[in-house]
Parts: C-alpha cells; structure tokens; sequence
C-alpha cells in the first residue's frame, strides 16, 4: 500500500475488511496485492488505484501524452500495423482511450481501451482492409481522466499499398565454395 507521500504500509490479510486504511492524504494511492500459495493464478499480483483530492481544490488540468508512434509509414492491404500512445495524469486516474482513423473517408471511433490508472501504455492493432489500397490513413487518440478533462494527441498517418502494385529488387549475390 502507497501513499501519495510515497510512505508504504505492508499490510496482510484475505479480505478488504481485514485490511483496512484510510485515505487520509490526498492525492494518488497505489494498492498491490500478491497472490501466495501455489494456486493457478493467471498472474501473481494485481495492482490497483484510488485518488484521494480535496473537493474545494478539484483537478484543473488535462491529461497528457508523453509518446505516440507507429511501427510502419506503409503497410499493404490486410497487413497490420501497430499504434501505440504513452498516456499520464498527474493528478487523477486516466478513464478510456479511444483511437479514432478515417480509413472510411471519416474519422470513426476504432477501438476503446478503458485504463482506470494514472499511466497508460496503450497499443492498438489495426489490420487495412481489402480496398484501402492508395489511401493515406489518419489516425488520433483522445482520451479523457477521471474528471473527464480530455485530450486529442496530434494526429499521424500511414499509407497502403497494393502488394500488386509493388516493385521489388532482389539482389543475389554469389557464394565461393571450396
């Protein structure tokens, strides 16, 4: 258990009740749980948060991004490209990222990713459909935190190719065998 000072308080127990505390402090607390025993769990700790703030002092600022990229600037139709965005909130927790593309002629909602954290590393996989070939295709993320102050990240793009359409050059080169 964390607190917004950064003081830690060890605690053990098997339920809420056997391990109660109060958020006394404002700011962001950090709870871990860690799994013991030899059960088959699907991960050995979880992590939670919870935001403690003064109602005559509410959060006045937006989230931000700290990182946005690709993984290509073209990809052929029915190849996938990865999209990512590093998302933090200094002073509450982060509640969604939706990333929005026009690969329709209009920008639409694609995929929503609900966080419920103060940081996020978001990754979105987008696989271009059959007919997008020649577009450029845009892409943004906004997302919003827990007291739905919202930021758009700036927008970027790639391009689709028909793999028809593409030229390759190979170069063959020769091997001495003795």
């Amino acid at each position: 258990f964390k607190k917004p000072d950064g003081t830690t308080t060890p605690r053990s127990g098997t339920t809420i009740i056997e391990t109660p505390e109060v958020l006394n402090q404002l700011g962001l607390y950090t709870i871990t749980a860690d799994f013991a025993g030899d059960e088959n769990y699907t991960q050995k700790n979880i992590t939670r948060w919870a935001t403690s703030y003064d109602p005559n002092n509410p959060d006045t600022t937006s989230p931000r991004y700290t990182e946005i990229g690709q993984n290509a600037s073209r990809i052929f139709e029915e190849q996938s490209i990865k999209l990512w965005i590093n998302m933090i909130d200094d002073h509450t927790l982060l509640d969604y990222a939706e990333l929005r593309m026009n690969h329709t002629g209009t920008f639409q909602l694609e995929s929503k990713i609900y966080v419920n954290a103060p940081f996020m590393n978001a990754t979105f996989n987008f696989t271009a459909p059959a007919g997008t070939a020649g577009k450029t295709i845009g892409w943004f993320v906004t997302f919003n935190d827990s007291f739905n102050f919202i930021t758009t990240s700036e927008a970027r793009s790639f391009t689709v190719y028909d793999i028809a359409d593409t030229n390759f050059d190979f170069n063959i080169g020769m091997i001495e065998l003795s």
